[in-house]
């Protein structure tokens, strides 16, 4: 009987110059655990010829570190699924509902989730100026398709946001406006449909700066943010995965979802992975998680093997705390 081959996909540009290092962190600390589990597994740039890839190495199986848009647009899924490889992760339509924060949210508030006001900004129209007066300010700038912080922009006024506009390249992406909320924020982590656990984070200008498990909120308070995760998940169409729920908790506004992760980092330094240590899951451990319903592991798993990759990465520094 053949030996399970399994593949840890990563962005393409992971082995050059522009690498995306949230990919290449957490394909690595993947690939080790796979291997911990005594599995052959390969680390795989997601390429134009990723399909002749996949083929070549008779890949059994695939786990995603594709995390923003070479995951988010769903491209590697609709590949994946046509080639009839079993993948950890969400289907195509789960994946782009959950990426597109408009999108998104339409669908949470359609289900009486609780949403940040927001107004989108299109290349193709003009600017809804007095749906954006009507937010307040300040207010947040974030690109419509995006994940880990990047590109978010807060605002404090109108003359602020129209050079901000001006300087975006528009004409290229989508951005959605939203009411800034004052309060801290919480990561929940829901690992096929249950809650794992959950971080609160604290930000300056420069990123995350503390990271605390559990979170410093009541134990009411917490059940409820729970519970909106669990809600957001199963509306999102993403219960049988593993998913991260953003959400920012204030006196004031109460609690509001900002997105729903279908492709959350696993690096070992990351929110999720941090959370599954707090829940008593090894990094090993929440792999082989993962990997249930996905593929059947063999009962007695041969010795581990040494690293491989198909082609040789750079390994960059990694930070105690990992950007988000």
């Amino acid at each position: 009987m053949r030996t399970l081959n399994f593949g840890v996909l990563v962005s393409s540009e992971a082995h050059g110059r522009n690498a995306d290092e949230i990919d290449l962190r957490s394909g690595l600390d993947l690939l080790r655990s796979l291997h911990s589990l005594g599995l052959a597994a390969k680390l795989i740039p997601a390429g134009a010829d990723i399909h002749v890839v996949l083929r070549t190495n008779q890949v059994d199986a695939c786990l995603l570190a594709l995390h923003g848009e070479h995951g988010g647009n769903g491209e590697i899924q609709t590949l994946l699924q046509m080639q009839e490889i079993p993948f950890v992760g969400a289907p195509t339509a789960a994946v782009l509902r959950a990426y597109d924060k408009i999108r998104a949210r339409k669908q949470l508030d359609f289900c009486n989730l609780p949403v940040p006001t927001s107004v989108g900004i299109s290349p193709q129209s003009a600017v809804d100026t007095l749906g954006v007066e009507r937010l307040g300010w300040p207010c947040i700038v974030k690109p419509r398709w995006g994940s880990h912080s990047r590109g978010h922009q807060r605002i404090g006024s109108a003359d602020q946001l129209a050079a901000f506009i001006e300087g975006a390249e528009l004409d290229e992406r989508d951005l959605v406006v939203e009411r800034a909320i004052e309060g801290c924020e919480v990561q929940v982590v829901v690992l096929h449909g249950e809650v794992l656990g959950a971080m609160q984070l604290t930000r300056d200008g420069n990123g995350v700066t503390e990271m605390t498990c559990p979170p410093e909120l009541s134990r009411a308070r917490l059940d409820g943010l729970h519970h909106l995760a669990r809600r957001a998940v199963e509306a999102l169409g993403l219960e049988q995965t593993i998913a991260r729920v953003d959400i920012m908790v204030s006196d004031r506004h109460n609690e509001a979802i900002l997105e729903v992760e279908p492709l959350p980092s696993l690096e070992k330094t990351g929110v999720v992975a941090r959370v599954a240590r707090a829940a008593g899951l090894s990094h090993v451990q929440l792999v082989q998680r993962l990997l249930s319903g996905v593929v059947e592991l063999p009962a007695r798993p041969s010795r581990p093997v040494v690293n491989q990759v198909v082609e040789a990465p750079t390994v960059y520094p990694t930070e105690a705390v990992a950007t988000l």
